[in-house]
């Protein structure tokens, strides 16, 4: 690949835009957190961030609760219930994982 090289000019020009972008702490902050992926960064609706923790547990100790009866009856329809709210209980704790790490990653400053 033709290596390009700047100019004393051009690289003191740039120096200075660099110098005069890096004072803004809240584009520095965009600028170091962007993703390189595909998809844009999706961010969870403000009013239901604290309310995972919460519906995890409770879909959590639901299905445990719906696991029992249906075990011991062998019902096709509670064993489906049960399907369905385990499936849900996983879904909701692997967006709490996911938060968590990048919780954990802000502020490592990964």
């Amino acid at each position: 690949m033709d290596e390009v090289r700047l100019s004393a000019h051009e690289r003191r020009a740039l120096a200075g835009m660099e110098a005069v972008l890096s004072r803004d702490r809240a584009l520095d902050r965009r600028l170091s957190s962007m993703r390189r992926g595909l998809l844009p960064r999706v961010r969870p609706l403000p009013r239901t961030h604290g309310r995972l923790p919460l519906g995890v547990i409770v879909l959590f100790a639901a299905s445990v609760a719906l696991m029992v009866p249906a075990i011991e009856t062998g019902s096709p329809v509670l064993t489906w219930l049960f399907a369905g709210l385990w499936a849900l209980t996983l879904i909701g704790l692997t967006a709490l994982v996911v938060r968590w790490c990048r919780r954990w990653a802000r502020h490592t400053g990964d």
